[in-house]
């Protein structure tokens, strides 16, 4: 929908009553179409939201059974993850939560998401690596640590502009 400027008036015309109450309503009109725009945008990043969720708890019926991981691998080679992958899925986790978490509470995310059963030494070197990536865009100015849990782990949340 192209977004059209206001109509320029001829100035021996502003003192027509008929063209300023049609000046008045246009400019009525007109806010309503911005404050409309800032609601489907707002709409939109809604269903992005609920999207993610869905996809997030939905597991196919022919879902393979969770595999157990019990060796001390890399978590790249656990994971495959590809270049930049880890930090995006980490950044959707944030995303579809809304809420603050912790690393280990993104790292259980990623584990179902995936669903790999991780050992506690892999377990322990994924959530550094998340603690990292995480470090990295707070830096950047992506996401904000806003507190602690009772056991001093760092609860992380997006930054607003970031949102979207």
């Amino acid at each position: 929908m192209p977004i059209l400027s206001a109509p320029s008036i001829p100035s021996s015309a502003t003192n027509d009553p008929v063209l300023a109450a049609l000046a008045a309503k246009r400019a009525e009109i007109d806010a309503r179409r911005g404050a409309l725009s800032e609601q489907l945008t707002t709409l939109e990043r809604e269903l992005a939201t609920l999207d993610g969720a869905m996809q997030l708890l939905a597991f196919p019926k022919e879902a393979k059974p969770k595999a157990r991981v019990t060796s001390s691998w890399r978590v790249q080679q656990v994971f495959s993850f590809l270049r930049g992958e880890l930090g995006r899925e980490v950044m959707s986790v944030l995303r579809i939560a809304n809420r603050p978490l912790t690393a280990q509470q993104i790292g259980r995310t990623l584990c179902e998401s995936r669903q790999v059963t991780l050992d506690a030494a892999v377990f322990r070197r994924l959530c550094m690596l998340i603690v990292g990536n995480l470090r990295r865009r707070q830096a950047r100015g992506f996401v904000h640590s806003v507190g602690y849990t009772e056991r001093n782990a760092v609860l992380w949340i997006m930054a607003p502009a970031n949102a979207l």
